[in-house]
């Protein structure tokens, strides 16, 4: 109808009208556009919203459960210190309290890995959906970090084979056998260590190199735990802040 009327107004030579009949034809088209893209960042910034939504909710159960193996490993690292007080010939002894930090020795708390909505936003090559530089720089940032940390309790179990062997032998057999071989090794009723399993324990330099180990172990997840919560909670805070702008 337009494009009609515009032939007819050039056959006339109506040149005016023809200049109205394009600019309405102009600014249509604009129009059309901007609606366009104005739906289109609507949908980015709703698909944001969602990502922002879910990974905030991933992270808050993130720092939960930080919040819970910081203390676990505060708890680690006092049971552990207290054994190796003991080991050491330092302190009073106190069977059942020694039993129960014996056996918590091999204690640990496997870390949190990356959310999975932000593991989707990675492989699915959408993390530029999130706009926020800082945010996005800091969520990569996190991610990176969380396989790190994974890396770093794999090795520490690792280097703690031996050393749970050791403590194995004492918590687990009698301590008075002639040998650590594991095929001479009969089990014994669980129980609190005697004064004379304290002195045998107390002469196996290999225990206290064990506990020491454990100790090591415990004290270098929780300061690695306590600077991973710091991140997680910077994050959070991030994350609510561009959470309330966006409402």
């Amino acid at each position: 109808m337009l494009l009609r009327r515009i032939s007819e107004h050039v056959r006339n030579q109506n040149w005016f009208a023809v200049g109205v009949d394009l600019a309405i034809v102009i600014v249509g088209v604009f129009i059309g556009i901007q609606v366009s893209n104005w739906n289109e960042q609507n949908a980015l910034d709703a698909e944001q919203d969602r990502y922002l939504q879910q990974l905030s909710a991933e992270y808050q159960a993130i720092e939960a459960n930080l919040d819970n193996q910081v203390t676990d490993y505060r708890a680690f690292v006092a049971s552990s210190g207290r054994v190796l007080e003991v080991v050491r010939g330092e302190g009073p002894v106190d069977p059942d309290a020694m039993w129960a930090d014996l056996k918590k020795l091999d204690s640990g708390r496997i870390p949190p890995g990356p959310p999975p909505t932000l593991q989707e936003l990675i492989s699915s090559g959408k993390v530029d959906l999130i706009d926020n530089h800082a945010l996005r720089t800091q969520l990569l940032t996190a991610h990176a970090q969380a396989e790190t940390i994974t890396r770093i309790f794999d090795l520490i179990r690792r280097g703690l084979h031996e050393p749970e062997r050791v403590v194995y032998f004492h918590t687990d057999y009698r301590t008075d056998l002639p040998s650590l071989e594991l095929e001479s090794l009969t089990t014994s009723p669980i129980m609190p260590p005697t004064p004379e399993d304290i002195a045998a324990m107390r002469a196996d330099p290999a225990l206290e190199a064990a506990v020491e180990n454990f100790y090591g172990a415990h004290l270098n997840m929780l300061q690695v735990e306590l600077q991973v919560l710091e991140q997680v909670r910077k994050l959070n805070a991030l994350l609510a802040e561009e959470l309330g702008e966006a409402r």
